[in-house]
């Protein structure tokens, strides 16, 4: 994970873009209360359309363990470590 730190933004460790394919919906179980289709259906959607993964490390942090929290700074003080994911966030949302 090391390998993959950058100076700006010293908690993304690995990037991703997963580009959109066009494919053709699986035929999925409408059993009721199944959670496979659900998931079935999410990833068929998520398929369809450009995304890009962004992988966070926080493994040296105090707040490691409550890494969602520290992502959405959600207290200045506690949390800013997490500033540069949601700067990296902005900077790529921007361009």
């Amino acid at each position: 994970w090391e390998d993959s730190v950058r100076e700006k933004y010293p908690h993304v460790v690995y990037e991703e873009r997963c580009k959109a394919t066009d494919v053709e919906s699986p035929s999925i179980s409408t059993e009721k209360g199944s959670f496979d289709v659900l998931e079935e259906e999410m990833v068929s959607g998520l398929s369809r359309v450009s995304w890009e993964k962004v992988d966070v490390s926080f493994h040296t942090s105090r707040q490691r363990f409550a890494a969602h929290s520290v992502i959405q700074v959600k207290d200045d003080f506690m949390h800013l470590e997490g500033a540069d994911v949601i700067q990296h966030i902005i900077d790529h949302f921007l361009t």
